[in-house]
């Protein structure tokens, strides 16, 4: 719940100030109105319109899901610095990726702890959205 509070009230008022080297015009993850969905309606769209005035048009995809998996968190909390936020927002956001470590526990055995320098949290609203 207060992620999607810090989304909404403070990370997504951010971006639609963000100057055009960095604009989120054409992004549908990290928006209130994004997902997989609107954004192949405007992929097939702008195909649409290009096929309107071309005999074919030529579409290069990559699909980066698992590219979240191994993204530094550096390279998340980084960007993040230049947003218009209180300091204790900002710093709350890089302790939340900060230090994250995981053990299984499974027929009272323990794996040894696992230090998790890279990736975002599935499930939360602060990395990837679909």
């Amino acid at each position: 719940m207060v992620e999607r509070i810090l989304v909404r009230t403070v990370l997504y008022p951010n971006y639609v100030k963000l100057p055009p080297p960095l604009s989120l015009e054409d992004q549908y993850a990290f928006r209130p109105t994004g997902s997989t969905t609107v954004a192949v309606v405007a992929v097939l769209q702008n195909i649409t319109e290009m096929l309107e005035e071309n005999d074919h048009v030529i579409v290069i995809s990559m699909d980066y899901t698992k590219a979240f998996d191994s993204i530094r968190h550096e390279a998340i909390t980084q960007p993040l610095s230049i947003l218009e936020m209180p300091d204790s927002i900002y710093n709350w956001l890089v302790r939340y990726h900060e230090d994250r470590r995981h053990v299984t526990i499974f027929n009272d055995c323990s794996s040894k702890v696992a230090i998790i320098s890279a990736g975002v949290v599935q499930g939360s609203v602060l990395g990837p959205s679909e």
